[in-house]
């Protein structure tokens, strides 16, 4: 299934994912039988950073492999006016052609497919980031994984929950209480993908390892550009995909190859 790190900073907003794709699978129990890994991009940006993509989960969708069915996507709504339209839009999309190459008792268990939407919107007057997850994955598992896929895509924006939860007044005061995490040395996430309770594990001892080795090394002790949250968020997908790359058969490999990321920048009127 991948990994897909999704993170919001001061600064911007950053995708990043892993490359591995299982193009053709079949387990290596005989003679001719074999597995053929792919890569490709997980995360794709609009023009001029309006918006940003990831997905993880289907290697293909209506007879495309899912990165180029992403990109006509992308081509094809280049000017769209908001972004939570945009949103639905592709979840109806999605969900015709996934009832076009699944019809009605094809099993689709393993048919899952999780997108992250992120972009920024007015709401109320106030300019806020938007987390959009697109799915046919209902929820997640109590000890991590996630259940058998179904027939129903659905769409909603996670950052007002994460707010509701922190007791923030939403939407105004999204912006300030980016900025205090980030003052304190945090950031807001949300994460999709393969064993993703051990990648978050992962991601936070990361996290704080690098704060280790910025004093150590006398640098200055808060990244301050959004080339620094991609390096962060490149390297944690890295690190996770060398586990796979150590300790498991090629075949076996469902995260790593690399990373891939993306991004788009807070818009100039905030």
């Amino acid at each position: 299934m991948s990994i897909l790190l999704s993170t919001y900073w001061k600064e911007g907003i950053v995708f990043s994912a892993d490359r591995n794709a299982t193009i053709i699978y079949k387990t290596r129990r005989g003679p001719g039988q074999y597995v053929e890994v792919g890569h490709l991009a997980k995360v794709i940006a609009w023009p001029k950073k309006r918006a940003v993509v990831g997905f993880i989960g289907l290697g293909e969708l209506a007879g495309l492999r899912i990165d180029e069915w992403m990109r006509q996507f992308i081509a094809q709504t280049r000017d769209y006016g908001d972004i939570d339209l945009l949103a639905q839009e592709l979840c109806d999309l999605i969900q015709e052609d996934f009832n076009y190459d699944h019809p009605s008792g094809t099993d689709i268990r393993h048919a899952g497919l999780i997108v992250h939407l992120g972009g920024f919107k007015y709401y109320d007057a106030v300019l806020v980031p938007v987390m959009h997850l697109i799915t046919n994955v209902p929820g997640l598992k109590e000890r991590g994984g996630y259940p058998d896929a179904t027939r129903d895509f659905t769409v909603s924006d996670q950052i007002p929950g994460v707010m509701k939860q922190w007791g923030v007044d939403y939407p105004p005061g999204v912006r300030d209480k980016i900025l205090e995490i980030d003052k304190r040395g945090d950031f807001l996430w949300f994460n999709n993908g393969y064993m993703y309770p051990a990648f978050n594990a992962l991601k936070g001892a990361l996290w704080q390892v690098l704060q280790v080795l910025r004093k150590e090394a006398m640098l200055p002790p808060d990244p301050t550009t959004i080339q620094d949250r991609i390096a962060f968020s490149e390297m944690a997908v890295r690190v996770f995909g060398l586990f796979f790359e150590h300790h498991f058969l090629p075949e076996e490999r469902v995260v790593g190859g690399g990373a891939d990321s993306d991004w788009i920048p807070w818009p100039k009127r905030h």
